[in-house]
């Protein structure tokens, strides 16, 4: 696993005025690139961008677990369970949707989500990769298939490896929701359906 890439107060200066530091939104972009940004201004170029921001943030759960300290009653592995079941069901839609993208874009969220709770103290991401294979077990195959790849790649991210340049770690993908070529989940829900 690589080392993350983070910005220290003392190379990021504080405007006051509202604007995101450049060197942040360098960090984003550079990012998006790895992820297959081509550097052209689009909506899902943008998209990229924006969610590798959201990546870096945590979409702001980091805060809350932090300096608010929210905790869930039931617990961070529950939170997870629950948000892999909204996966399972955003998958279901995958593959009937007519518009893909805006499906697999809310699957990436879901992921992260999943990811963030998964990253909390109290928490066996390990159960949860054999838990959440068993629950996929007693879904519909293209789902089963679908979702897969996700959790061979947080398995192989646990046992050490890192992602490469295309988002594969052995038999695994990251899942990104945003991409401006083909995504390796719509070739997938073509291949299953």
């Amino acid at each position: 696993m690589t080392e993350p890439e983070t910005i220290s107060s003392r190379n990021v200066q504080h405007g006051g005025d509202g604007r995101i530091p450049n060197e942040f939104a360098a960090l984003c972009l550079a990012r998006a690139e790895r992820a297959g940004h081509t550097g052209a201004r689009s909506v899902a170029g943008n998209g990229m961008v924006i969610e590798q921001a959201q990546i870096l943030t945590t979409h702001n759960l980091a805060a809350l677990a932090g300096p608010c300290g929210v905790r869930p009653e039931e617990g961070w592995q529950a939170l997870a369970d629950r948000a892999f079941a909204q996966m399972i069901r955003l998958a279901d839609r995958l593959g009937q949707a007519g518009r893909p993208m805006p499906v697999i874009k809310d699957l990436g969220y879901a992921w992260r989500q999943t990811l963030f709770y998964l990253s909390m103290p109290g928490t066996d991401p390990r159960a949860f990769c054999s838990d959440a294979r068993l629950r996929l077990r007693g879904e519909n195959p293209v789902t089963a298939d679908m979702l897969a790849p996700v959790l061979e790649g947080l398995d192989a991210v646990i046992a050490g490896a890192s992602f490469d340049a295309d988002g594969r770690a052995g038999d695994g993908w990251a899942l990104l929701g945003w991409s401006t070529g083909g995504h390796w989940l719509r070739s997938r829900r073509s291949a299953s359906g």
